[in-house]
């Protein structure tokens, strides 16, 4: 049986702690929202697809993984510092900084085809090509994905554009590019320059993707872009599916 003294002293514990757990809330909540304001990678609201919250991985052997874009032809404004930085480096399935793209030329482009959002930029882009569009599910892009080879030329706004023009090119016109979303990225810290992925909201139908740089400078290595498959192609991965199933029941008969 507990004394007048222990209950007392129960009573004055959950008290204290009653009066501290506000306290450490408050001190826990701006912890993470300066976490959550100090992310070097944002997402600009309107966009219609996000980040995946992941700096890379570095891939040290320099292979890019299977996607549209290795298929496609590359396109920019101009390039520059060439030798080593070159258009097809902008999907030559390499990783790295010998392996990429450096715009230098800027022009106005109106971001919302509203004649009141021009952005002065360089740009790059991929023709998927043929005429038919390709249902785009994600894409990524970075500065150098090989290591921690350079911390610049990253900083800035990006827009990324779609369009179903047949067969885009740089002199595709602006009105024909409609913008899908924009990503800021705050410094030019080892990190912020490696390779970051974005899914889309829902599947967007284009037939070449273009990206406009925070400006003259900015270095592009490889953009890589996710589609759904062709239905020929999901036609043949059923088919496979159902061979190994029917071979399995064989063995087991």
């Amino acid at each position: 049986m507990y004394s007048s003294n222990s209950n007392t002293n129960l009573m004055n514990q959950k008290l204290q702690i009653s009066t501290q757990l506000p306290l450490l809330t408050l001190v826990f909540s701006i912890f993470i929202g300066a976490g959550a304001a100090n992310a070097a990678v944002t997402v600009l609201e309107g966009s219609s697809f996000t980040w995946d919250g992941n700096d890379g991985p570095l891939v040290e052997s320099g292979d890019v993984p299977a996607n549209l874009g290795l298929s496609a032809t590359p396109f920019a404004i101009d390039v520059g510092h060439n030798p080593p930085h070159a258009i097809p480096g902008l999907n030559d399935g390499i990783y790295g900084n010998s392996n990429s793209w450096i715009g230098v030329t800027t022009r106005p482009i109106d971001l919302n085809n509203d004649g009141t959002t021009d952005v002065d930029t360089t740009f790059a882009g991929l023709n998927f090509l043929g005429e038919a569009p390709h249902l785009i599910t994600a894409f990524a892009f970075g500065r150098s994905n090989l290591g921690d080879e350079f911390a610049d030329r990253t900083q800035g706004t990006y827009h990324v554009q779609v369009t179903t023009t047949p067969n885009p090119n740089v002199d595709t016109a602006d009105a024909d590019w409609s913008t899908i979303g924009s990503v800021e990225i705050s410094t030019n810290d080892f990190g912020d320059t490696y390779r970051h992925l974005y899914n889309l909201d829902s599947p967007v139908s284009a037939t070449g993707l273009r990206i406009l740089t925070p400006g003259g400078g900015t270095a592009i290595d490889e953009i890589e872009v996710s589609v759904i498959p062709e239905p020929s192609s999901l036609v043949l991965a059923l088919l496979g599916c159902l061979s190994f199933a029917f071979l399995g029941r064989r063995r087991r008969a």
